[in-house]
């Protein structure tokens, strides 16, 4: 298979790093090697940019978390890229500056308890169809020291 190089950023919370990385972008197993994860999950960021996390990521001993925009517990690393309206990954057009300003790492973790599941009504790639809609729950005391 022929390579497609493309821009992404990579959001690290256990080194507390925003970074411009490249990505294979015909080789799924790329976004594996670089966010660290067997399997991961892809979440839509509007306006043509994703978020690759780890599916399991929630699960993980030692887990690092960090906070972007309104949502506060992205677990693991993160790859960000673009993607058009066909699906395929393309190079992300978020400026690195502005992702680094929004994206806060953790002095204390937050402690994960569980996870709970809905389903939705959801236009995807234009067609209908139902999504599954999964809520983390994290201790409501807070955080703790990361060990």
């Amino acid at each position: 298979m022929i390579e497609r190089l493309v821009r992404a950023i990579l959001i690290d919370p256990f080194a507390k790093t925003v970074d411009v990385v490249v990505l294979d972008a015909n080789n799924y197993r790329d976004i594996n090697r670089l966010i660290d994860a067997e399997h991961f999950d892809v979440r839509g960021l509007g306006h043509g940019e994703v978020a690759y996390v780890d599916d399991t990521g929630l699960y993980r001993a030692g887990q690092a978390y960090f906070a972007m925009g309104p949502e506060r517990h992205w677990p693991g690393k993160t790859l960000i890229t673009g993607v058009d309206e066909r699906g395929y990954t393309v190079e992300t057009t978020l400026p690195l500056d502005r992702l680094r300003q929004a994206v806060r790492f953790y002095a204390l973790q937050p402690v994960f308890r569980d996870i709970t599941s809905t389903t939705q009504d959801a236009v995807i790639f234009g067609r209908k169809g139902t999504q599954a809609v999964f809520t983390a729950h994290f201790d409501p005391d807070g955080l703790e020291e990361k060990q």
